[in-house]
Order: structure tokens, then sequence, then C-alpha cells
């Protein structure tokens, strides 16, 4: 944040743009962002500044050995010297996650004519205006490359390809044995008042989910595949993963004020795109205020990596809303998700969906993020309702995680389920005995209550709920699996359940969140809670979890009741449009 304030001043200060005589733009050797010659510092940045404001002091003209400070401090290769050049130079001196999208002494790239169809690879930095552009089939940015993408830019993929493949924009990793691995980027800085849209090509009113496959990123970080990396669903010849040398603080970009929308594609059974697919990426890559609407498959999902993201929206998607696996490591403050009954999978569909590894539930790193104020409304009352699994947090396959300060309401069924005994490890430890012997149905009373909070390493674990109107009679808070693969000998859904409650954990209060009857409903609209002291009581993640990156919000849910409704922007970032 200081930065941030640091380059508000030098706006401020010294406005944007002093052209230093008509020298051509330099070779790109002579760019150095160093123009005192003694390595990249703040001072570089002083010096900029004081030839920012006046261009004739006499340092400007000796600065670049003596060649004059427009020859190696024009870092964004315009021809000019500006504000946006010392705040380039300024990123770079900075430590951990500021540096710059587009590296510094290289060209944001040409700006592509307003209505452009893009179907071939992109191979250089390019540059989408503030208008509306087409993705015709699968585009793939090459490594090294970064797509900026202007405020108030309209993407729409193509339903129907010239080569038959899914239009979809997909970004590439980099060499993973880098320390510091160009992967593709995408540079996609929107506003409230202008937001990024990636839609379909389709008329308003026939638009459907699937229309187009999304956008998937492909990072260096972690992920719990053999061998450390891995193909992405949906796509052919491409990895991810970091192999054996991942690369957890690698960056793809930087995406604020989007919405992506009418995306996804079952290609077959397992095998999808989703809207915003994020696989393996690294903690500098920097995802916020993002909506992921009216999706076939998933809204936004994880596989593996370890990148951080605050102000996530899924909507109306078809299957899980939120969805993570492989070794997922990564952190999340302020989510909204909610359902459209009109369009869930009728294999079941849901607010949370966790896994480890599906092929191996002990594969490691094990996944365990971190989730902190999410707000999870289901399509429970809504018309056209589907059959099927509809559960506000459904946890299998051996994952780990904590989450904190989390509403479900209007989940069909219930809030909570524990789909397996190598989750349950995770959730509890102890083991349940029937007559003497391990239990073996995952629901037998045990001849002795033998579970505590706190299983295996990594935990699962969740602190302050608010569990309201899910399931039957609107007052299911679990339900235990039966049959094969379930929790066994380790605590099922409810005996965690209810050690959660034995812990002051959870609350059955109405938030005032008016749902059901049609889609949106006003707890989508306006999700604050309307009875402030239903969501009173929550943790401060940033000390529950020890972690400077969330913010102090000690309320359940996403949305403070006292507050402002983050979802409106002057610019319509947010869309419930489902044609």
């Amino acid at each position: 944040m200081k930065r941030k304030g640091f380059v508000w001043w030098l706006t401020v200060a010294f406005g944007t743009t002093v052209a230093l005589g008509s020298a051509s733009v330099p070779a790109r050797a002579a760019c150095t962002g160093d123009p005192n010659g003694g390595g990249i510092t703040l001072a570089d940045v002083s010096l900029m500044l004081t030839c920012i404001n006046n261009p004739a002091a006499s340092a400007c003209s000796s600065a670049c050995g003596g060649a004059g400070i427009l020859n190696c401090a024009d870092v964004n290769l315009d021809g000019v010297l500006n504000i946006n050049d010392a705040v380039i130079v300024l990123n770079e001196t900075s430590p951990g996650c500021n540096r710059n999208v587009v590296p510094m002494c290289s060209s944001p790239g040409p700006v592509l004519p307003c209505g452009t169809t893009i179907s071939a690879d992109i191979t250089s930095n390019v540059v989408l205006g503030s208008c509306e552009y087409f993705l015709d089939g699968t585009v793939f940015v090459q490594p090294g490359n970064v797509v900026t993408i202007r405020p108030g830019a309209v993407i729409k993929g193509r339903k129907v390809s010239s080569d038959g493949s899914p239009s979809a924009l997909v970004f590439l990793q980099g060499d993973c044995s880098d320390e510091n691995p160009f992967t593709a980027r995408i540079n996609a800085a929107g506003t409230p008042s202008s937001p990024i849209v990636f839609t379909s090509d389709q008329p308003v009113g026939s638009r459907q989910a699937g229309d187009w496959g999304g956008v998937s990123f492909q990072g260096c970080s972690i992920v719990n595949l053999p061998g450390g990396s891995g193909t992405p669903e949906g796509l052919v010849g491409v990895t991810f993963g970091g192999g054996a040398t991942p690369q957890p603080n690698e960056s793809s970009g930087l995406a604020r004020y989007v919405r992506a929308e009418f995306a996804g594609r079952e290609l077959s059974p397992d095998n999808e795109l989703n809207v915003w697919t994020m696989n393996a990426l690294g903690s500098c890559t920097q995802f916020d205020w993002i909506q992921a609407h009216m999706g076939k498959d998933d809204g936004f999902e994880w596989f593996g990596g370890t990148n951080h993201s605050k102000y996530l929206v899924a909507t109306a998607n078809a299957d899980d809303q939120l969805d993570w696996q492989l070794g997922t490591q990564s952190k999340v403050q302020f989510a909204l998700a909610a359902q459209y009954a009109g369009n869930l999978d009728t294999a079941g569909s849901h607010g949370f969906e966790s896994d480890n590894n599906e092929n191996n539930f002990t594969a490691t790193p094990v996944s365990d993020p971190r989730f902190c104020n999410v707000t999870l409304v289901g399509a429970k009352g809504q018309s056209g309702h589907p059959s099927g699994d509809f559960f506000g947090l459904f946890h299998r396959r051996g994952t780990g995680g904590q989450l904190a300060n989390i509403l479900v309401t209007a989940m069909d069924d219930a809030a909570l389920q524990l789909r397996d005994a190598a989750t349950g490890e995770h959730a509890c430890s102890g083991t349940c005995l029937v007559g003497g012997n391990p239990r073996t149905d995952g629901v037998t009373a045990c001849d002795a209550p033998p579970f505590s909070l706190g299983g295996t390493a990594p935990v699962l674990r969740h602190h302050r709920l608010v569990l309201f109107n899910n399931g039957t009679g609107g007052t299911e808070l679990c339900r235990n699996r039966t049959g094969s693969g379930n929790t066994g000998s380790r605590c099922n859904s409810c005996e965690y359940m209810s050690l959660l409650q034995s812990a002051g954990e959870v609350s059955t209060a109405d938030p005032g969140l008016s749902t059901g009857g049609s889609f949106p409903s006003p707890a989508v609209v306006d999700p604050r809670p309307g009875i402030a002291s239903a969501v009173s009581g929550g943790v401060d993640c940033g000390v529950q979890f020890g972690d400077p990156f969330f913010d102090s919000a000690t309320y359940v849910g996403a949305f403070d009741p006292n507050g402002s409704n983050w979802l409106v922007t002057p610019g319509g970032w947010i869309s419930y449009v489902t044609q």
C-alpha cells in the first residue's frame, strides 16, 4: 500500500507527460532505467522526477553517461520521459511482488484496431484498446509476452470458430527453471467505472453458458501431480506446474475489474474448460475484483498454485462456483458465490468443491488454501431446480484447508459434507470404534465420543460459520455420506459439525438475506446482511492465519452489514444477465 501511495503522489505532483526534445525512441540496448549509473535505486527515480519537473536541469543532460536522460530512462520506449517511466523504475526497486507486468525496457506493443478478430497465437506484446475484439478459436499467448487490455475493452469469443476449436484465451507458462520465469501474462487493469468484459459473440438474449471456452492461465508454481507438472483439462500439448523447480512467487500478470461470462466448455466427462482457470499460478499474480458468470462448468478453479486474490464473484455457473484441487495453497478474501437454478448441473453443483488429488488422496503437498469472508447463496426455492447434490461446503479426496467467516444460505442440500475418510482424517483426530472394532459404514454411533478437532496436518478447519436455511426443513447443517467411499472410522460430516458447534464456531441465526424465487435474488444483488448481529463475532483472519495478506474484517460473510456494497460500481462491473 505504501508503494501505491507514492505512485499517487508522483502523479499529482508531476503530472503525466513531459517530452524532452524530439529525440527518437532509443535502441532497446540503451535502455537501462539507471540514469545515474549506480544501479537501479530510488536515486534514479528521484533524478527522473527532477528531469520531468525541470527538463533543463544540468543533471538531465549529463545522465546516462552523458548521453542525456532520454537515452536510458525512457523505459517504456514511447519516446518521452514521463511519470509512467518513473513508476516503472520505482516498481523495479521494490521488493516482493512489485515488479512490472510489462518488463522494464519493453514496449507494451501495438494497439490492435478495434474490431480485430484474433485467431493466431500471440507471439509479441500487444494492446487491446477500449473497444470490441473477437476471439476465433483457441488463442495461445506464448511465454515471454504480455497482453495489455485497456479499461472498457470487450472481448467476444466466437461460439462457432473457424477451425472448430473452442474460442479461448490461453496463457502459457515460461521456463520454470528460471527463478523469475516469464510466463505469458495478462495486464488487464479495468476500473470501477470502465471494467473489462470477456463475453460471447452471440446477441444479447441468445447467449448461453458454454458459448466460448474461457480464460486459462498456466504457471510455474506448486502442483501435486507426479513430477510436479501436468496437462490442464481441455487443452492438448499444454503444461502447467513448476516440475522439479516450482516457483511459488511467479507472476501470470494482473487483472482487476474484469468480468468473464457465458464461457466454459465440457469437451468430455471430467474434461472441461472453466470460466477462469488458474493452473499453478504464483503469489505475484494479481487477480482482484473478478466476476466469473454463467459458465458451463466451474466459475473459478484453482489447480494447485499459491496465488492470492480479493473480491471474487462467482455467479450462475453450472457446476461449482469455487473449486480447488491438486495441492492448492492459494489465499482468497472477500468472495460471493451464488447459484442459479436455470444453469445448474444435474450431477451436482456446490458453493465450494475442494479436493486434494482425485487420483491420489495423499499426494503432497496436500491442498491447504485459506479462504476468508465468503458468502455462499444457493438456489433453494428457485423454480426449475434440478435434482442432484447441492452442498455449500463440499470437501473430499483428502483436502486440507482453513476457511473463516463463511456465510452459507439457501443451499438445496446441507451446508457441509465431508465426502470420504481421507478428508475426515484432516478434519478430526480419533478413531470410531463400534463394538470395539473400527467403524466401516461411516454413520453408526461410536462406542464413546472419540473425536477432537484437528486431524492430520494440514488440517481442514472452519472458523465462524453462519448457516441458515439450508437443506431439508432449512436446518440441515450437515449430511453424512453413506455407501462406498464414506468416512469409515474417521469423523463423518455431522460429527465434525458437532465439534464445531461445541467450539462455538457455528451460528444458525437469520442473517437477514432474502433468497429464493428467482435469480438474482435480493440476497445476490445486495448481499449485505440485514441483521448485523447475526454476522458479528467473526475472526480477524490476519491474526487467525498469521498472515498480513488478510485485512481485518471481523464479520461473517463477504460484506460488512454496516458498510458499502462493493459489488456496485459506476461502470457496472457486475452483471447477472443470464442470456
